[in-house]
């Protein structure tokens, strides 16, 4: 008999095939539809997002031994979740492959023996998984982190070394949850006592004395805190991120891409507590995010609002540069191909090419220049990605610097500084730019830009 971990496992897997939707949500439905709870629970989510993570290092070792695109899609489903035990988890052979052999007989007998003997040939392989030494070899140590080749070799090349091994470590752990107090609805004290009281525990993180870090995800997810507003989530680096932009005085913010507003709500949070908030202008070019924006901030108070749904490079630049719209200072959350927060999407390690940040990058420094029109004289310039990538990141910026509207700006210190810890993050330019690591923050990059008056 197939376990029931295993078997919420394979089904999230084929619902989310099936749908084109991301594996997490699945899971936790087909664990639900299971009554999986403790430790079933963890491992269904661990076999389903670790199996989608690592897909085509799995595809790579099973495909030494069988034509896996013959296969029915539930047989390959199988046979990789198998091949994640035997090769990731070390689960022993006879309870990966018998589960996984199990599991055929029920959806295809007859597919039953093939099965059986893929995977006891791909067992007697495992033990020396990843075939070679990931310290010198470039091949094991991709294989080593389940990632594609190019991404193992990008991060070696642009991190170092010891920065890369911290990202690929961090891609196999589970991240850790960091949340954000909206003091715009309630104190931090009422906040951790609520939490408290609903056993969703959080304890302070960086970046400020408004950040936690949650004891429990799980508790917190399901915690009324969480769903009244009072605390959201957002990763460490990011609330850092949008603290480059909590500028005292502001009284018109701006921010580009604006998403759901989670970047905006860190801003007025902390501004709140030095004056009155400021009026705020949101770009942001999908319609849905743009009525939960609108929703999230009217709730929190942010009653001064305006809301452009549309790309801002598409907008007529003189618009941007009428003394009215433009700000003190404007935050960009620029889309890129998120290598930095890759551990929470793991259907995003194997889709994305080296070819991905080339072409954002254009994009991005599309909508830095269109951004900059936005800037007042005298104002700040806040560009923001969670990539770690150069393309993506100082190439795009010194681009900019280098352009004709560029050239009424300067780079700009980072304020606040990096909390204690994160000074390995600054740049030899100055720029902010993390990296994942399986205890601390994801990756994200931000540099600082003064217009000149």
């Amino acid at each position: 008999m197939t376990s029931p971990a295993r078997l919420a496992a394979l089904e999230a897997l084929a619902a989310a095939r099936r749908t084109g939707s991301y594996v997490a949500p699945q899971v936790e439905r087909a664990a639900r539809a299971h009554g999986l709870s403790g430790p079933d629970h963890a491992l269904a989510v661990l076999l389903a997002k670790g199996v989608t993570r690592t897909m085509g290092t799995l595809d790579e070792a099973l495909g030494a031994f069988t034509r896996l695109e013959k296969l029915e899609p539930q047989v390959r489903d199988a046979l990789r979740l198998a091949a994640f035990e035997l090769l990731f988890l070390r689960t022993p052979p006879h309870a990966a492959v018998d589960e996984a052999v199990s599991s055929v007989r029920r959806r295809r007998p007859q597919a039953a023996g093939l099965a059986n003997a893929v995977l006891r040939r791909l067992a007697e392989k495992a033990p020396s998984f990843p075939w070679g030494d990931p310290a010198a070899d470039p091949g094991a140590r991709a294989r080593a982190a389940g990632c594609p080749r190019w991404l193992a070799d990008r991060l070696v090349e642009e991190l170092g070394q010891p920065a890369a091994d911290e990202s690929l470590a961090a891609l196999s752990s589970e991240p850790p949850v960091y949340a954000r107090i909206d003091v715009l609805r309630a104190g931090r004290e009422e906040v951790l006592r609520s939490l408290d009281a609903e056993g969703a525990k959080a304890t302070s993180a960086p970046p400020d004395d408004l950040a936690l870090r949650a004891l429990d995800p799980a508790a917190l997810a399901q915690s009324d805190t969480l769903q009244s507003g009072a605390v959201f989530v957002a990763d460490a680096g990011a609330q850092f991120a949008a603290l480059q932009a909590a500028v005292m005085g502001t009284t018109r913010f701006a921010e580009v891409g604006a998403g759901r507003g989670t970047k905006t709500l860190t801003v007025l949070g902390k501004l709140s507590a030095v004056g009155p908030l400021p009026a705020v202008l949101a770009v942001e070019p999908n319609a849905a995010r743009a009525r939960q924006l609108r929703e999230r901030l009217n709730r929190s108070g942010a009653c001064d609002l305006d809301v452009i749904v549309a790309d801002v490079q598409s907008l007529p630049p003189d618009s941007l540069s009428e003394p009215r719209v433009q700000a003190d200072v404007v935050l960009v959350d620029a889309p890129c191909t998120g290598t930095g927060t890759l551990r929470r999407h793991p259907e995003a390690v194997w889709r994305i090419t080296p070819e991905d940040a080339e072409r954002l990058s254009v994009l991005q420094r599309e909508i830095l220049a269109a951004s900059a029109r936005l800037v007042r004289p005298g104002g700040l310039l806040v560009y923001s990605t969670c990539s770690v990538l150069t393309a993506e990141n100082e190439s795009v910026v010194r681009a900019f610097l280098d352009s004709p509207i560029g050239e009424g700006f300067a780079a700009a210190a980072l304020e606040p500084p990096p909390p204690s810890g994160w000074e390995r993050f600054v740049t030899s330019d100055g720029f902010f730019r993390s990296w994942p690591t399986p205890d601390g923050p994801d990756g994200h990059f931000v540099a600082r830009f003064r217009r000149m008056a």
